[in-house]
């Protein structure tokens, strides 16, 4: 879940060792929050498999779900080194604080396209983003 809350996600390729993603809350009884169900649906695709299933995402798995954005091989060092990568190559774009204000924009926009989506299907009628 904290990864999750993160702006970019790097993972190993799991060739030193096996590595998965899962959130299996539902194997042993677990009752998410409310906060878990609204960032999972911000940022999850296959959010029936991970949450419904307790599904164990591969590397290659996870990243085409969208839980991660890149593997990176050398384990533990080598997720480090790519994701100090990616910070350093990213930061610039952060510095003026726009980064944070289109963050903002961009989740009040999902909530409320999802908020009527709800209401609508809730009505009984068919509507996408673009209605």
């Amino acid at each position: 879940m904290l990864a999750l809350a993160c702006d970019y996600r790097v993972m190993t390729d799991g060739a030193k060792r096996n590595a998965w993603v899962c959130m299996n809350e539902v194997d042993f009884g677990a009752p998410w929050p409310v906060s878990f169900a609204a960032v999972v649906r911000a940022k999850v695709s296959a959010i029936r498999r991970l949450v419904l299933e307790g599904h164990r995402f591969t590397p290659p798995e996870a990243r085409d779900a969208g839980l991660v954005d890149e593997i990176a091989p050398g384990g533990t060092r080598g997720v480090l080194k790519r994701a100090l990568e990616i910070a350093e190559e990213k930061a610039p774009k952060a510095r003026e604080g726009v980064w944070g204000v289109i963050k903002v924009r961009l989740s009040m926009l999902h909530r409320q396209v999802h908020s009527d989506t709800f209401i609508m299907s809730y009505l009984g009628r068919t509507v996408s983003p673009s209605n």
